[in-house]
């Protein structure tokens, strides 16, 4: 397993990480898989011990950093495979915004040990995270810029006053414009808010694509679906893009790089 010291490292200089070769599944895990029992244990358990360590007021960006990079590894552990690509110059500029899709909680808790190698990212997450057991606690220590999907107003007033504040203090801002979290990408139900917000403060704007449905949404808890073992979990990044110059076509520039990737990972994309 690779440690936090050289993953980081590897992010800034590489920007690339892809798992060797699948670990050979434990007893445990052969005899819980079915049910996927394991992997979620294992998930849960790193995010009770980051929302613990959190809560005892411990929590700084590379603990945090070190408990993500841990979810990594559960995904390995339990027979998954973990691809990253960030270009050369999405690596240098700083801050930035981050546009991505959104597909489950598995890039929520992945994320941070991507991105903190280049600095304390701000997330934009739904206010009902706040009182998730354990993440709660990780969260409020983080500071994430918090929506309701009640009122659009509201969330972009929220999103531009916040966000351009944290990109002021050179924290980039990460935005999933959906909804909701859905395996399947639809480019209707993909906002603007990212974009408004880079074209806003003045910074460029970083495309992000991502695939994690290895964890599937669940029937009746969303955290707890099927996993596919055949799945690799992949995030892809783009170049930097300049959304004050055109933001409707950054816009669709974003959406386009997000479908392109999807459908070459195997992904489903509505069309648009």
């Amino acid at each position: 397993m690779i440690a936090w010291e050289e993953f980081s490292e590897q992010m800034r200089t590489t920007g690339a990480y892809r798992t060797a070769a699948p670990l050979p599944r434990s007893i445990v895990d052969r005899a819980l898989g079915r049910f996927d029992w394991r992997y979620h244990m294992l998930i849960s358990w790193r995010v009770w011990s980051c929302g613990n360590v959190a809560r005892k007021g411990r929590l700084d960006d590379i603990t945090w950093a070190r408990k993500s990079l841990e979810v990594i590894q559960c995904v390995e552990r339990c027979g998954g495979a973990v691809q990253i690509e960030i270009p050369e110059a999405a690596r240098a500029c700083t801050p930035r915004v981050y546009i991505g899709n959104h597909m489950s909680v598995l890039e929520t808790i992945i994320l941070p040990c991507i991105l903190i190698p280049f600095g304390h990212p701000t997330i934009v997450v739904k206010e009902d995270l706040l009182h998730y057991p354990a993440l709660c606690h990780t969260l409020r220590v983080v500071k994430p810029i918090t929506v309701s999907r009640d009122n659009a107003r509201d969330d972009l007033k929220r999103v531009l006053v916040q966000g351009q504040a944290s990109l002021e203090a050179g924290h980039s801002v990460l935005v999933f414009p959906q909804s909701t979290r859905n395996p399947v990408f639809d480019p209707a139900a993909f906002n603007s808010l990212g974009v408004k917000l880079a074209a806003r403060s003045g910074v460029p704007v970083v495309p992000l694509a991502l695939k994690t449905d290895f964890s599937g949404i669940g029937p009746i808890v969303k955290e707890f679906g099927r996993i596919d073992r055949s799945k690799t979990v992949h995030f892809r990044f783009g170049n930097p893009l300049d959304a004050a110059r055109d933001p409707k076509a950054v816009h669709s520039a974003v959406v386009e790089f997000i479908s392109r990737s999807l459908r070459e990972w195997g992904g489903t994309v509505l069309a648009g």
